[in-house]
């Protein structure tokens, strides 16, 4: 946390505010105003509080007593009583169950900040394929309103149908349609971000491009350290010491009292003394076998969610993986087929010059080009988001990963 404050605040050092923003610019935003955070730390104080007061359970305990009565013999009798329990098998074990928990709500805390991290990180790479779609819609919306303008003007000189110039207008029609849904998408990706981080200037704020051939190398596989996964494995351990301590409940206590106190009937008068309290449970009209079966059920259920939770990350990280491979290979493709659909389409216009080749096959031919292009952007943005969901299901999306996408980007 450290190193990744020192590198943002860097960064502002070094550049001016009017530059702009990177991911860990963006992510900085979102860390000083994060809702999720503030939850998270609560419930982490509030289990910090819960462990405390297990433990103060198996210590001493001190109390003050007055009493005051009237009548026919007034009295007045006051005193400190001392408790120290010496053998409570069940308090203890309630509080190892809190420290599990603790040790749960430390790594949901983690998790809460990982989850901001990456959300941070999917908005800025999202934002960024917005933006390059747009730029290839408009560049394909120019070559279609060229092609449009061309038709129209050998329309005019008796050198093209009719038919040609309006099929040329439809193309462009439909291009400026889908030009205008890209500024849309990338508004509401603005809006998501402005919610996420908490910052209305990030709604015009200006951002750094992602490079058209960055992309991200395979993530390798691990298993187990996702703190989701071990957070649940620490109340599933919880709930253990606390079956522990329901069939502990059958056990003797030892407690040792001690006592002083002060009397006044007609004349003051003080005492004290001490005393081993030894308590052996004999029957409790079943109470505290169904608090066993109802704790062992608890197991149970913990053990079934952790089980379903392996299984869960599991599969997300083998889907992410398939998804980060295929992303590649589709990029790949589209960058492969650019060079010959740049060259089909100078093809088809030095054919529809000599009358081999119609509207409709330049048209077509622009429209290739323009999907090998999308097909890139959309490539990308599926290699990069499944990265981050690949990393965030093994618990690895930390700050050197933030630090390495960020790299990747500029």
């Amino acid at each position: 946390m450290k190193l990744f404050c020192a590198l943002w605040l860097g960064s502002l050092v070094l550049g001016a505010q009017s530059q702009p923003l990177d991911l860990l610019a963006v992510h900085q935003r979102a860390l000083q105003a994060a809702p999720s955070l503030r939850g998270a730390d609560a419930a982490l104080s509030e289990a910090a509080a819960r462990q405390l007061g297990a433990r103060a359970q198996i210590g001493p305990q001190l109390s003050a007593q007055w009493q005051h009565g009237g009548g026919n013999a007034p009295l007045s009798h006051g005193g400190l009583q001392l408790n120290q329990p010496l053998v409570d098998l069940p308090r203890w074990r309630q509080w190892q169950a809190e420290g599990q928990r603790l040790q749960a709500s430390t790594l949901l805390r983690a998790d809460a900040e990982q989850t901001l991290r990456a959300r941070s990180a999917a908005l800025f790479v999202q934002l960024q394929a917005a933006r390059a779609t747009q730029r290839v819609q408009a560049a394909l919306l120019d070559a279609y309103r060229q092609e449009a303008q061309r038709m129209q003007v050998r329309h005019r000189e008796g050198l093209a149908a009719a038919v040609d110039w309006r099929q040329s207008e439809s193309f462009m029609l439909l291009s400026q349609a889908q030009a205008r849904g890209g500024v849309q998408q990338e508004r509401a990706l603005r809006q998501a971000l402005v919610a996420h981080a908490g910052a209305p200037d990030l709604a015009e704020a200006a951002l750094r491009t992602l490079q058209p051939l960055a992309l991200p190398a395979q993530t390798p596989a691990t298993e187990g350290n996702a703190p989701r996964w071990r957070a649940q494995a620490h109340e599933r351990e919880a709930r253990e010491a606390e079956l522990r301590a329901s069939q502990a409940a059958l056990l003797p206590t030892l407690a040792l009292q001690a006592q002083a106190q002060r009397h006044d009937r007609g004349q003051r008068r003080l005492s004290h003394d001490w005393q081993l309290q030894l308590r052996i449970p004999l029957w409790d009209s079943g109470s505290r076998r169904a608090n066993e079966q109802a704790a062992r059920s608890r197991v149970q259920s913990a053990q079934a969610e952790l089980e379903l939770l392996a299984r869960e990350l599991a599969r997300e990280q083998a889907t992410q993986t398939e998804r980060l491979a295929a992303a590649s290979e589709q990029h790949a493709t589209a960058q492969q087929g650019l060079a010959g659909a740049q060259l089909a389409v100078q093809a088809m216009r030095i054919g529809q010059e000599q009358g081999s080749r119609s509207t409709g096959d330049v048209l077509l031919a622009i429209q290739t080009e323009g999907q090998l292009r999308l097909l890139a952007v959309q490539a990308q943005l599926n290699a990069w988001l499944a990265w981050i969901d690949a990393l965030t299901a093994q618990g690895q999306f930390n700050e050197e990963a933030m630090l390495r996408l960020n790299a990747a980007l500029e």
